[in-house]
């Protein structure tokens, strides 16, 4: 099976507004990918939410453990941001979704991530 690799542009933000805009843009491509990658799932309800900062609005899962997830992976962005103090800093988010497969070895197992789809 190959693995789909989704390339986005690149997103600028101002210096002035950087952490409030990146995580608002952030909530937004991460829950629209991941809602839509979920929509075969029979117990997924959307949840419609609008952006505080932008004129978007963007669906989200109803499942707590996957609002969770997302918000602890932006403060990770958030912070590695942070500590890229000088103007004009980049950071790059990849989302990936992946099977962990079993490879077994001589005297024991190994777990490696098979990766299908990334963004």
């Amino acid at each position: 099976m190959n693995k789909k690799v989704h390339v986005l542009p690149d997103v600028e933000v101002d210096e002035a507004g950087r952490t409030r805009q990146t995580e608002a843009v952030l909530q937004a491509l991460l829950h629209t990918i991941i809602f839509n990658r979920s929509l075969h799932l029979n117990s997924l309800t959307p949840r419609d939410m609008d952006c505080d900062i932008f004129e978007i609005s963007y669906a989200q899962s109803d499942k707590k453990d996957v609002a969770q997830k997302v918000t602890e992976g932006i403060r990770d962005v958030l912070k590695k941001m942070s500590q890229k103090s000088d103007q004009g800093a980049c950071v790059r988010v990849c989302l990936s979704f992946y099977t962990p497969t079993e490879k077994p070895r001589l005297f024991w197992t190994t777990t490696e991530k098979y990766h299908w789809e990334k963004w």
